[in-house]
């Protein structure tokens, strides 16, 4: 290091390897330029010192990965490759490069570590177009936020006027960032010519030095230093009196605490990525599930349509599920028990985007990128629930009509109906009941929508009960066992309410139909359960729940069996492996 102007002669090479080549630029000298009277630039001296080195497919002959200013100092690193270059070009992108200066600042900075966060954006002014300014500065365009972290080393003279050395790291990149941000602080570099207003003009340099570089390279990282060159035997102007720290340690803390962030940094992406993958399976998981509940709906269709009959027939006899679809198949015909399939899977489908895209966006608002909780999901699904049922349940009412017109009843106070399909069936029931009429069932169903929470709390219990004495995890097979005893429970519990809802969304009863149209109110469903018993019975209230059971159970055995099949597809579509979905 010396005093002397630049020369094609005095690069000095700091790093050299196949790949790339450090060097030690001199002060007051460009990288490159296409001026033909700029003789002297970090270009021209690597085409002397290394000829054999330069590509012609490149305009300069060489692959500069970052930029040094003119007037400024220090490690500059050049890529010999095209691969190589990329390679450090994200690095540089992705803001894991570690780069710190070397600078002499006027006066005597009071606070020793500080962080440096003005905004700088491109000055607009006359004659101060190639500069740049912090916000709030007279013709400052496009300010950025930027950041720089200020360490000082040692306090002294520099030409007999007060200066401070200090180590500067950029945490951004922006044009002129450690000089404007020195500036802004009251303490602008020594000898920067530019943005003293040409004032500091008795030193021979700018006092600004590019001291170390870090590039976490695979699969060798490229570290290098650039040395000292503010020191009295380079330069007897500058005269320390007081040293805080040095440069070697600062440097050494430095890449400690960088080592640190990045490692945070590596584990917050990892956290980030597993949480991703992991909604990722929740979404593929709940598709199966959508497409296991139309498979499974489809599948055991005529349970429910005994079920249904039961509960709104209160006259037809309570008989076992065979018996009933027996029957229904000899005096409706062979295709009976699939009547108003395909309304009820338009229905099914409807109900499942709903729930899903409703708790999706509730969850993703509630939480705001927090891990969620097991009470958290079921306080959502419950609101999901909610939604749903206020935004679907006209096409329920719909489809319970269409499941039942042209049904053999035994009760005589059952009015038929005669609808060509879903639209003309909205179109009756607005016309001849009202609007208010496609939301019958309403109540009952929001009721419902704590079945979930009931089977919820069973299932937790149970398992509480299987892990009390040795804690492990359980089995696919009793996880299977204690969710359909849960799912069973809340079932049977809950039954009378889906035995009201049936009613009041088919609302065909002569008897009932002139007075209060069977508006789904809390007095109706109280007059209905006491009818209802009175009549036949607290078994009244539970007609069709062996057909409900036993769609139930075997709907959660099919999904069962089908979901490996099912998921399997599904993740390799999606990209996942099989891993992610068996460790639930």
């Amino acid at each position: 290091m010396s005093t002397e102007p630049a020369s094609l002669e005095s690069l000095r090479v700091l790093y050299q390897s196949d790949d790339f080549i450090v060097v030690d630029k001199h002060w007051d000298i460009r990288i490159d330029s296409k001026m033909w009277y700029e003789k002297h630039t970090v270009q021209a001296q690597l085409r002397h010192r290394f000829p054999q080195l330069a590509d012609p497919s490149t305009y300069y002959g060489f692959r500069f990965c970052h930029q040094l200013d003119f007037s400024t100092s220090g490690a500059l690193c050049v890529a010999l490759n095209k691969n190589a270059a990329g390679q450090a070009y994200r690095c540089f992108k992705d803001r894991t490069v570690t780069k710190a200066y070397l600078a002499l600042l006027r006066g005597w900075v009071k606070e020793q570590t500080q962080i440096l966060d003005f905004s700088i954006g491109k000055n607009t002014t006359d004659g101060k177009t190639h500069m740049m300014c912090i916000a709030g500065t007279e013709g400052c365009q496009n300010p950025k936020l930027c950041q720089t972290e200020l360490t000082v080393l040692e306090y002294g003279h520099y030409d007999e006027e007060p200066a401070t050395k200090v180590i500067l790291q950029p945490l951004t990149g922006r044009t002129h960032q450690l000089r404007v941000h020195c500036c802004a602080i009251g303490h602008p570099i020594v000898g920067d010519f530019t943005y003293s207003s040409g004032a500091d003009d008795a030193p021979y340099r700018m006092m600004l030095h590019a001291h170390l570089l870090h590039v976490p390279l695979e699969p060798q990282p490229l570290f290098v230093t650039a040395g000292d060159p503010f020191v009295s035997t380079v330069d007897p102007k500058w005269l320390p009196r007081h040293s805080l720290r040095t440069v070697t340690d600062t440097v050494e803390e430095l890449l400690q605490r960088k080592v640190e962030q990045d490692q945070k940094l590596k584990e917050e992406k990892k956290k980030e990525k597993e949480q991703k993958e992991e909604e990722r399976r929740k979404r593929s998981m709940k598709k199966t599930e959508s497409e296991g509940s139309v498979t499974a709906m489809t599948v055991f269709f005529p349970l429910d349509t005994a079920r249904l009959r039961l509960q709104v027939d209160e006259n037809r006899k309570a008989k076992s599920t065979p018996a009933i679809l027996a029957e229904i198949i000899k005096e409706e015909g062979l295709l009976a028990p699939y009547r108003g399939w395909f309304p009820v899977i338009c229905s099914l489908c409807c109900s499942n985007f709903v729930y899903f895209y409703c708790f999706n966006c509730l969850k993703s608002t509630w939480l705001k990128g927090k891990q969620s909780a097991s009470s958290t999901d079921l306080l959502v699904g419950i609101a999901a629930g909610i939604v749903n049922v206020l935004v679907t349940t006209p096409l329920w009412v719909v489809n319970t009509r269409l499941k039942l017109q042209g049904s053999k009843f035994r009760n005589t106070d059952i009015q038929p109906t005669n609808y060509a399909g879903i639209l003309d069936a909205f179109a009756q029931i607005t016309r001849d009941e009202g609007v208010g009429a496609l939301w019958n069932g309403t109540i009952p169903s929001l009721f419902l929508v704590f079945n979930p929470a009931i089977q919820f709390m069973i299932y937790e219990g149970l398992k509480r009960q299987l892990r009390k004495e040795v804690p492990r995890e359980l089995s696919s097979l009793e996880i299977f066992v204690i969710g359909a005893i849960a799912k069973a429970v809340a079932t049977t519990v809950t039954y009378p309410l889906q035995t009201i809802q049936s009613i009041l969304r088919f609302g065909q009863l002569k008897s009932s139909t002139e007075k209060s149209k069977l508006l789904s109110s809390l007095r109706t469903i109280k007059c209905l359960l006491i009818s209802r018993a009175r009549k036949h019975g607290l078994l009244g209230l539970f007609k069709g729940l062996e057909a409900k059971l036993l769609q139930t159970v075997l709907t959660a055995a099919l999904m069962f069996l089908l979901y490996e099949k099912i998921a399997s597809c599904t993740f390799r579509a999606m990209g996942l492996s099989n891993t992610h979905h068996r460790r639930r």
